[in-house]
C-alpha cells in the first residue's frame, strides 16, 4: 500500500472505507464488539474466525470478548504509534495529510488487494491471540490422531508436523495450524514444518514461540531475501 505524506492527518479514499465495511459482511459476532465498532477502530475483517487486521500497523487481533473488549481502546493501547490511531482515534495534530493511494484499493473478494495478497507475509509488530482457533486440536495426541490417513508418500514425518502445531484435514496433503488456522500443502520431503509454519504465517504466535526470537527473525529475513512464490499457502 502506498501512502503520500502531506501532513499528520490521514485521509482514506471513499473506496477504501467502503472496502473496510464490505469485509465485515460476514462478521460472526451478533453482539458487541460489533462490525461498526471494528470499522470505526480501523480494522479489516480477515474472514477467519473473528480475526481482524489494521493495514497501517499490521496489528492482528482475534478471540474478542463480548461486551468487554473495546476495539478502539485496544487498538490505541497495543499500537499507539499507528498512523490511524494517532490521526483518527486520538486528537489529530493540525497540519498535513496522509493520502492513501487510490490504486491500492483494488479488490477481488471483498478484501483489499494489499490484504489478500500479503496476509500470509505480514511482519506483525503486535499479535493478540487470546485462544486457539481450533481448540479441539490443542492437545498433541488429538493432532497426532488426525494423521491416521496421512498419505504414505515422501512427506515430512507426522511427529514434526504435529510438533509444529498442525493437524491433518484429511484432504490431499493439506494441514492446518490449530492455533492460527493457517493451512499449508504441497510438502516436500526435506521441508521443515516448523520453519514453513513461521515462514508462511509469521503472525502466528504459536509458531513464533516455537521457533524462538532468533530463528524466527532469521526465517523472516530469509523469506524477504528469497521473495519466493507462495506455492504452499492455502487462502480460504
Amino acid at each position: 500500500m502506498d501512502f503520500q505524506f502531506v501532513s499528520n492527518t490521514l485521509l482514506e479514499t471513499d473506496s477504501l472505507q467502503q472496502v473496510r465495511r464490505r469485509t465485515f459482511s460476514h462478521w460472526p459476532h451478533c453482539t458487541v464488539p460489533s462490525s461498526a465498532q471494528m470499522i470505526e477502530a480501523g480494522f479489516f475483517y480477515c474472514n477467519v474466525c473473528d480475526r481482524v487486521i489494521c493495514i497501517y500497523c499490521n496489528l492482528i487481533c482475534q478471540q474478542w470478548t463480548p461486551y468487554t473488549d473495546d476495539p478502539c481502546e485496544l487498538h490505541k493501547t497495543l499500537s499507539p504509534n499507528c498512523i490511524y490511531v494517532r490521526t483518527r482515534l486520538m486528537h489529530p495534530i493540525t497540519s498535513s495529510i496522509i493520502i492513501v493511494n487510490e490504486d491500492s484499493t483494488t479488490t477481488t473478494t471483498g478484501i483489499p488487494s494489499s490484504i489478500s495478497n500479503n496476509l500470509s507475509s505480514l511482519q506483525s509488530n503486535v499479535i493478540v491471540f487470546r485462544a486457539s482457533c481450533n481448540r479441539a486440536y490443542s492437545a498433541i495426541p488429538k493432532r497426532h490422531a488426525s494423521f491416521a490417513t496421512w498419505p504414505n508418500e515422501d512427506l515430512p514425518l507426522v511427529d514434526y508436523l504435529v510438533r509444529a502445531g498442525f493437524f491433518y484435514t484429511g484432504t490431499k496433503t493439506i494441514v492446518t495450524c490449530f492455533y492460527c488456522n493457517g493451512s499449508l500443502q504441497n510438502w516436500g520431503s526435506n521441508d521443515n514444518p516448523m520453519i514453513e509454519h513461521a515462514r508462511w504465517f509469521p503472525y502466528c504466535a504459536y509458531a513464533k514461540q516455537l521457533c524462538g526470537n532468533d530463528l524466527y527473525r532469521k526465517i523472516q529475513e530469509s523469506k524477504r531475501a528469497q521473495q519466493g512464490t507462495f506455492s504452499k499457502i492455502i487462502i480460504f
